[in-house]
């Protein structure tokens, strides 16, 4: 899903609307967004919320973390981009993705060197953060970026990336949950994972292609849509994000969770994400797609703030 930006030479940019050329670099709003992945991790592993000290370095080395990851995809896409916004049309509606400025590299507002560099900043704030919390953030944080790396690689190569990213986001994830434990419980850790990897192979990566059809075609991207069409998208988006609801519920027992954790789970999960796929399914329109993106660039969000109000409230009886 695309929008085109405001045309504006280098030039005519102010100091504050360069920041924001950077912050939408790595779309600014969804990496704002994004570390709730983390942060939910880690108050799952503690069926707590960390001490400050932890919250104030972890919310740092996410946000540096996230903006590393989203400007290396643009940087390295930088020459489809290009030639995408040769082929590019216009949708109505707000998405999260396009919040700024689309693909600033691409339109010549920032320049390559710059780009880079940011890039280097933000990668080594989130190192040094990471490894205060625990080394191996530093070893999840590496290995998230090289599986990122890897899936703009395939983007012409094969639909079946998606599987990467959704990897690749759960192991970002994952870096929260080893930020606060020593131990790390091996069956709630994986059904963690893998409700962060369904969440985002269902709810972000398949269904963000939705109305990219034609342009990627021109460009010669292989995506789930383009391959095996609507249809079939609509069915894989269907299945993974049940996936993500189911593991939402079952790591409700398997780490006693209570009983407002579990309702709040099963109203997210069938809001955010459930009930815009079926109506996806129904109408295949770019304004449905773009509604069940949103929602769920913003459901690890509002399960963080589901799981954090279940323990400080009373049970349900």
């Amino acid at each position: 899903m695309q929008r085109i930006a405001n045309s504006k030479s280098v030039e005519d940019v102010s100091p504050f609307g360069r920041a924001k050329l950077f912050l939408a670099f790595s779309r600014g709003l969804q990496a704002f967004i994004s570390i709730a992945q983390p942060g939910l991790a880690a108050v799952i592993a503690l069926v707590a919320i960390p001490e400050w000290d932890i919250v104030v370095i972890g919310f740092i080395a996410a946000w540096a973390g996230n903006n590393a990851a989203f400007a290396i995809n643009d940087l390295l896409d930088v020459e489809l981009d290009k030639r995408r916004f040769k082929h590019l049309r216009e949708f109505k509606g707000f998405d999260i993705d396009t919040a700024l400025v689309r693909h600033p590299l691409a339109q010549g507002f920032l320049s390559y060197k710059a780009g880079v560099l940011w890039i280097l900043i933000s990668s080594l704030i989130a190192v040094v953060g990471a490894y205060l919390l625990n080394p191996w953030c530093v070893v999840l944080f590496v290995v998230a970026l090289c599986l990122e790396m890897y899936y703009c690689k395939l983007s012409q190569v094969s639909p079946w990336k998606f599987l990467i990213t959704g990897v690749m986001v759960a192991v970002g994830a994952m870096a929260g949950w080893v930020a606060v434990v020593d131990e790390v419980a091996l069956v709630p850790a994986l059904v963690f994972f893998i409700w962060i990897a369904a969440w985002e192979i269902g709810g972000r990566n398949i269904v963000n292609d939705w109305s990219d059809i034609e342009e990627d075609i021109y460009l010669g991207i292989k995506t789930v849509p383009v391959v095996y069409g609507h249809k079939v998208a609509g069915w894989l988006i269907l299945f993974f994000l049940l996936v993500a609801v189911g593991c939402s519920l079952l790591i409700g027992p398997l780490l006693n969770l209570n009983g407002i954790y579990l309702a709040g789970a099963l109203i997210e999960g069938w809001y955010a994400l459930l009930y815009p796929t079926i109506k996806l399914l129904k109408n295949p329109a770019p304004e449905v797609a773009i509604t069940l993106f949103n929602r769920a660039s913003l459901y690890p969000l509002v399960m963080l703030t589901i799981v954090v109000i279940s323990l400080y409230l009373p049970p349900l009886l």
